[in-house]
């Protein structure tokens, strides 16, 4: 009887652990995709913000050398932000996926640094975004 109830406790107290450390990868996952969330339907206004300035680029008259360098490199900050969406999209690992080859804290390490990393991406969609409609007069 007491190896019955012995087993018992421990089955549950398994469970219990195993309850638990899913709750806080989901947890994290949930606080990652809250970023991500923020700043995909901002994708929109990347491409519509580079679309304006390369619009501007081909205007007659032609802008002035100092003012096309500035348009150009805004143009490479709002494709570098757009490509860092992309790029941490098709890398990220599902959840389910990471559950089947790693360990408890290696899943919380990666999840961590995805959520750095998406955190990285939405500054710099911002910032872009920020900038590009500044230089359109937008503010």
């Amino acid at each position: 009887m007491r190896q019955t109830i012995f087993l018992f406790l421990w089955i549950a107290l398994a469970f219990s652990a195993c309850n638990t450390e899913h709750s806080a990868q989901e947890k994290l996952w949930d606080e990652m995709m809250v970023v991500h969330d923020e700043v995909m339907p901002k994708m929109g206004d990347l491409n519509r913000l580079s679309r304006n300035i390369r619009s501007q680029l081909d205007t007659v008259p032609p802008i002035d050398t100092l003012q096309k360098l500035q348009q150009l490199d805004l143009l490479i900050r709002l494709g570098k932000a757009e490509e860092g969406m992309m790029a941490w999209m098709s890398e990220l690992e599902i959840l389910d996926d990471l559950r089947a080859t790693k360990s408890h804290k290696e899943i919380i390490r990666y999840l961590e640094a995805e959520k750095q990393r998406i955190g990285a991406v939405r500054d710099s969609m911002l910032a872009g975004i920020e900038a590009g409609e500044k230089a359109l007069g937008k503010e």
